[in-house]
């Protein structure tokens, strides 16, 4: 077993890993970047291709300005992968990629990061873990590897899986369930929507001067004028094709999912419905489990923190995680300016 010594780990090579990555060079450090995957850009390269951003493509630049490229305002998720490999190429960081971290302990002067030969000894560690790596089943079935034949996480769903289906189900009332939604009934499919609730209202981006004023008050620190209380820490509804879809009739709705079957659902209602394909659309959990042992986690398993910072470990930064700083955090539109404030406490030390 080898022993490595670096000021600073960043695990995950995602968005705000990469961001972070940056921000450290800045300060004239050179972190040591963990991924187990082989590429960086996160779990933006693993989601359904076709998945489009919350928010306009020149709102998500990457630090040193690059947009991604197409056709539409908003980028799809093969896009926004791209353009994140892109970056970490021009900025020829150093990644490790293919590493797999199985641990991390606290030590009197810094932390022990545990690989699979190796351990890393870090002064200051950045997790940048995401949380779209880790799809969930809503109480549905423990493990997405293991669904019924007929059932795919929107995560695993391949771009022509939805063409010349009869029906298609989608379970779920977010983002992600919208764009499958319409995806499916552009193909022609037959589609219900299977969830317990509903969002009565879209939070759409306004195109011209409304959406550059609502993207720069987006901006400004949760202490000004008490934004803290309109932060969310989920996204909230911004695709208008869900309720524009169960409005027209094009989209037959049912309530909540009890069970899961090969090829179909079984409702809360006692309804049995088939289709040709069930779409679960419910979401993900943030995995940190790297630090379960080592820092306290709080409600909806997030970790004790102040504005990005370990309270236990001053040492110890999350980077993404939602409400951190201002409205955009836990957003691409956020990452740079997380990423400078997060990069300057945790290399000093103290709490931002």
């Amino acid at each position: 077993m080898t022993t490595h010594h670096v000021p600073l780990v960043i695990v995950g090579a995602g968005p705000y890993g990469l961001c972070a990555a940056w921000a450290a060079r800045r300060r004239g450090f050179e972190p040591m970047v963990l991924d187990r995957n082989p590429l960086p850009g996160g779990a933006w390269q693993h989601m359904w291709p076709n998945m489009r951003c919350l928010s306009p493509r020149q709102f998500d630049a990457t630090p040193d300005g690059f947009v991604s490229r197409g056709p539409h305002e908003f980028a799809t998720a093969e896009e926004v992968a791209e353009q994140w490999q892109q970056f970490a190429r021009r900025q020829h960081f150093s990644l490790a990629l293919g590493t797999t971290v199985r641990g991390i302990a606290a030590q009197a002067d810094g932390f022990a990061v545990h690989l699979d030969a190796d351990v890393v000894w870090a002064q200051r560690v950045i997790l940048a873990t995401g949380e779209f790596d880790a799809p969930v089943c809503a109480n549905l079935a423990p493990d997405t590897r293991q669904l019924p034949a007929g059932v795919v996480h929107v995560r695993d769903l391949l771009p022509d899986r939805l063409r010349g289906l009869g029906r298609v189900i989608v379970v779920g009332a977010g983002n992600s369930a919208a764009q499958v939604l319409a995806t499916a009934v552009h193909a022609g499919a037959r589609v219900s929507l299977c969830a317990k609730t509903v969002p009565g209202h879209v939070s759409a981006w306004k195109s011209g001067i409304l959406g550059h004023a609502r993207w720069r008050l987006s901006g400004l620190d949760l202490k000004v004028w008490s934004l803290s209380s309109r932060c969310q820490m989920r996204a909230p509804l911004m695709d208008p094709a869900l309720l524009e879809l169960l409005g027209s009739g094009a989209v037959q709705r049912f309530g909540a999912v009890a069970e899961l079957f090969d090829g179909g659902v079984v409702t809360a209602q006692g309804e049995r419905l088939t289709a040709d394909l069930v779409v679960l659309a419910t979401g993900y959990r943030r995995d940190l489990d790297l630090v379960a042992g080592l820092d306290q986690l709080g409600p909806s398993s997030f970790p004790a923190h102040k504005r990005g910072v370990s309270v236990r470990h001053p040492g110890l930064g999350y980077a993404g995680l939602p409400c951190a700083r201002t409205l955009r955090s836990g957003f691409l539109r956020g990452a740079k300016g997380d990423a400078i404030a997060l990069v300057g406490a945790v290399l000093r030390g103290v709490r931002p």
